[in-house]
């Protein structure tokens, strides 16, 4: 699985210093929060998990904070006055450190 998470590692780097070789559309925190969903999900279903709210319980542990929504939605209230750009990056490296954190995120 270490060529996985190299993979993975690699998504990442792409989206921080090349967006749009991704997205295709303008890069906004709704379409970068779509693609990162999208991702986790296809990751989620190949190793059937719910990877989702793996990440969100792992994000709000990480934080201290409760919610009721997926991580991505609690970026946006936990970071208020954020501009999107900045929102973006929160994103990207909060989702990459999950990986890091969790190298053996794939297993049950």
């Amino acid at each position: 699985m270490n060529e996985l998470n190299n993979k993975i590692k690699e998504t990442f780097k792409i989206l921080k210093e090349w967006p749009l070789m991704i997205i295709t559309k303008e890069v906004t925190y709704p379409t970068l929060q779509c693609y990162l969903e999208g991702y986790v999900d296809g990751l989620a279903h190949v190793f059937k998990k719910n990877l989702r709210l793996e990440i969100s319980q792992w994000f709000q542990k990480r934080i201290n904070q409760k919610a009721s929504v997926f991580w991505t939605n609690h970026i946006i209230d936990f970071y208020k006055g954020k501009t999107d750009e900045e929102l973006q990056m929160i994103l990207i490296n909060t989702t990459e450190e999950y990986f890091q954190e969790n190298p053996e995120w794939y297993k049950s």
